[in-house]
């Protein structure tokens, strides 16, 4: 019996660490090439992805779909869930991914 349970816990902790893993959106931030940066921006915005933006000096990525192009270089981010919209620029946005 106790040999089933610590099986069953060692399981239930893999499991837990995989989809850790696997889920994880806060991995180190390495940052992008510039030219790939903006070709991903772009994709984001014209196919309508949801995406994790990692800007600069934030700890946690930002959630949300990038509508349109300002004036500039600009972006407008609307964030995932809730009516927030931010304005960014391609050079605060370390990594894009794609959620």
């Amino acid at each position: 019996m106790e040999n089933k349970v610590s099986r069953f816990s060692s399981i239930s902790r893999s499991i837990q660490q995989s989809y850790q893993e696997f889920f994880d959106l806060n991995e180190p931030i390495v940052a992008m090439p510039a030219s790939q940066r903006d070709l991903f921006l772009d994709q984001a915005m014209t196919k309508h992805y949801r995406v994790a933006l990692f800007l600069d000096g934030q700890d946690q990525p930002v959630m949300g779909y990038l509508n349109h192009h300002l004036s500039g270089q600009r972006l407008l981010l609307n964030h995932y869930r809730t009516n927030v919209a931010s304005i960014i620029t391609p050079t605060q946005v370390l990594s894009v991914k794609r959620v």
